[in-house]
Parts: C-alpha cells; sequence; structure tokens
C-alpha cells in the first residue's frame, strides 16, 4: 500500500476489474463433447452462441414458437456436426449459418400450411407492411450476410453481431490484429454491394451504423430454453434417435432435413484422401511398368525405341 496521501487517494479508488478468466476455446469445448459427451461443454455452447442464434430465428419468424423450434433445431445439428467440423475456429460463421437456413425452412413450411388451410388473409403480419421497414432491412441484411463467403461472414459476425474487439476476433481467427481493419472493411463493402443490387443502398458509414446496434441481433436466451435445449441435443446426437423429449416430430424431421443439406465435410476430405491415393498408387504402377520395360533386352537390342521411324531403306527396321 502507497502510504501517504497519494497513498489514501489510491486506496479510495473504485478497486479494479478483476482479471477476466480465459473461456475455453470453441475447439476445447467441441473436442469434450465429441469425445465424452460433456453437457457442460455443450452448455457452454449453447450459453455462448444461443443469443446470436434466437435473434436470427426471431428476425426470420414472426412467431416466437416457431423462433425456439428453429433455435433447438439449430443445436440439434450442432450435436451432430460436431465431429466434423473441419474449421471450430469458424463455428460462429457456421451456426449463424444453420440457424438462418433452418429459420428460412421453418418459414416455408408455415406458409404452405396457411396455404393449404386457404388462410392467405393473415398471411402478411403487421411487422411486414412496408418494403422498406426496419424488420425487412433486417431480414434482407440476414439474407444477404448468410450468401457471402465464409471468411468475410465470419468478420461481421464476429465484430458486430456477436460485439467482439478486433483483438478478440484476431485471436479467435489466428490473424494478425492489424489486418482486422481491412479485412472488415472490405467485408463491409461486399455486403453494400450485394444489399445495392436488392435495391437498399447505404453509404460505407451508414451501414456500419445498422450493423451496429448488437440489440437487433443478439437477444437475451431464456434459461428454461438454453436447458431444454442441452438436453435434447444430447439425446439427438446419438445416432438413430428416433424421440426426443420435449420435441414434436416436425421440429425433429426439420432436424434431419437440415443434416440433409449440410456437407460431408469429414466424408468429403476422406473420399478426397482415397482418390489421391489411388491416383498416385496408378501413376507410380505406370513409371515402374515403364522402367522394367525400358531396361529389358527386348527393348534395348534393337533400335524401336520411343520416337523411332520406320526406314523402308532397311528393310523394315527403324531408326532413331
Amino acid at each position: 500500500m502507497v502510504n501517504g496521501p497519494l497513498g489514501s487517494v489510491l486506496d479510495q479508488r473504485a478497486p479494479s476489474r478483476p482479471t477476466a478468466v480465459e473461456q475455453p476455446s470453441d475447439r476445447r469445448l467441441l473436442e469434450r463433447f465429441t469425445t465424452s459427451r460433456d453437457e457442460e461443454a455443450f452448455a457452454a455452447l449453447v450459453g455462448r452462441y444461443g443469443p446470436l442464434v434466437l435473434g436470427v430465428c426471431r428476425r426470420v419468424l414472426a412467431n416466437d414458437a416457431d423462433a425456439q423450434d428453429a433455435f433447438q433445431v439449430t443445436f440439434l445439428v450442432l450435436a451432430r456436426k460436431a465431429n466434423t467440423l473441419e474449421k471450430p475456429e469458424l463455428l460462429a460463421s457456421w451456426i449463424y449459418g444453420v440457424a438462418y437456413r433452418t429459420a428460412v425452412k421453418l418459414r416455408g413450411r408455415a406458409a404452405r400450411q396457411r396455404e393449404r388451410e386457404r388462410q392467405a388473409a393473415v398471411m402478411s403480419t403487421p411487422d411486414r407492411t412496408a418494403p422498406g421497414d426496419g424488420r425487412e432491412v433486417l431480414e434482407v441484411l440476414d439474407e444477404e450476410l448468410n450468401l457471402l463467403p465464409e471468411s468475410y461472414r465470419i468478420l461481421l459476425v464476429l465484430c458486430y453481431l456477436q460485439g467482439k474487439t478486433h483483438e478478440e476476433a484476431a485471436h479467435e481467427l489466428g490473424c494478425p490484429t492489424g489486418s482486422m481493419s481491412w479485412r472488415l472493411a472490405r467485408a463491409r463493402e461486399m455486403l453494400r454491394k450485394r444489399l445495392g443490387r436488392r435495391g437498399l443502398v447505404f453509404p460505407a458509414g451508414l451501414l456500419t451504423l445498422l450493423l451496429a446496434p448488437r440489440e437487433a441481433y443478439v437477444v437475451a436466451l431464456p434459461a428454461a430454453l438454453a436447458h431444454a435445449t442441452v438436453k435434447a441435443a444430447l439425446s439427438f446426437a446419438a445416432e438413430g434417435a428416433a424421440e426426443v423429449g420435449g420435441l414434436s416430430v416436425s421440429a425433429l424431421a426439420l432436424a434431419e432435413e437440415v443434416l440433409g443439406t449440410l456437407p460431408q465435410q469429414g466424408l468429403g476430405r476422406r473420399v478426397s484422401t482415397l482418390v489421391l491415393a489411388a491416383i498416385l498408387t496408378l501413376l507410380g504402377s505406370g513409371l515402374l511398368a515403364y522402367h522394367a520395360w525400358a531396361d529389358s533386352p527386348a527393348s534395348s537390342g534393337g533400335c524401336c525405341v520411343p520416337n523411332a521411324v520406320a526406314s523402308p531403306a532397311t528393310g523394315g527396321g527403324c531408326h532413331p
């Protein structure tokens, strides 16, 4: 402790913030879940990305019950695909994309159901009365953000939708902090141009302001929903689980449908490796066969070697 007047002033200051305990990485949490079905690890992932997922589901789906269904399906898909993710550092972008596509599929189902019930008159909701209102702008933002190349989408998801600093995002992605500014600027410009093609023209600065309010993208996650989702995901992670407590048959069917649209990353890599190995084996066999033929007495006893030309003057022989 510092003595004297200065020490007294320092002692009266508000205590400094405790150093934040470093949280386990996405890679580590996924490893714990895939190797031992660690419930705590999966709960940590739901807590980390649940607000982001619920936010996009609510923006796409006007009905809160549907949004919660899409939320749970997103994490069911993660539970089943966790061991195939080749780049865990891009999990934020991956799960954002899955949540968006799941919500869109569920919205399509609901629309078709309303059409079958001939209730087209109530299909338009008060939130979507004008083509340029705030809700529709956010929906278009989600749609175009989902279509960006993953290497750019992850930057906007981390720094805007999740509010991470450049340093935090660079650490997660393993890239230099100094490069984050121009990487983000390029990602924003790509998004701005895509929005322009949809009739939404924003100056670069205005687009930044539109992305800035995290409360529009990340919502509070109800504890009961998070708990139920973790339990359901653990059950669903077992291949062939036909029933999951608390989930409807239609939700499970949607999860299987979404799974069917995702690339088989792990399988694709194994297949590519096998194909490459087969090609190399064939090439190696061909080279060995060629060298064996070239070194044989039959090939060295005459002059008929590659590029030899037949000569009528030598009685049908050949010369180089």
